[in-house]
């Protein structure tokens, strides 16, 4: 079986070096349309698992036929979700 674990940056936080471009709901939508994006791209994987922290990156993961999995290491990093989650 061929899993795909995709971890998600809290919205509050994502996108943050766009902040001169974009104001904080741009950066929100554009994190979420690119998890979709990602979510997508992964579908020839068995099983896809979304580490979350919010639930409107939970519904997108729902709707694109993934997993949503609570990040296990909140607002440690992406890093420290992966490792956590494995």
């Amino acid at each position: 079986m061929r899993f795909c674990l995709i971890p998600m940056k809290p919205l509050a936080t994502a996108k943050e070096r766009l902040a001169p471009a974009l104001d904080a709901g741009e950066r929100r939508t554009l994190s979420l349309a690119m998890l979709a994006d990602v979510v997508e791209a992964a579908r020839g994987f068995d099983r896809v698992w979304v580490l979350e922290s919010d639930d409107d990156a939970a519904r997108v993961a729902v709707a694109g036929g993934a997993e949503p999995i609570p990040d296990p290491a909140p607002g440690r990093g992406l890093n420290a979700s992966l490792d956590a989650a494995t």
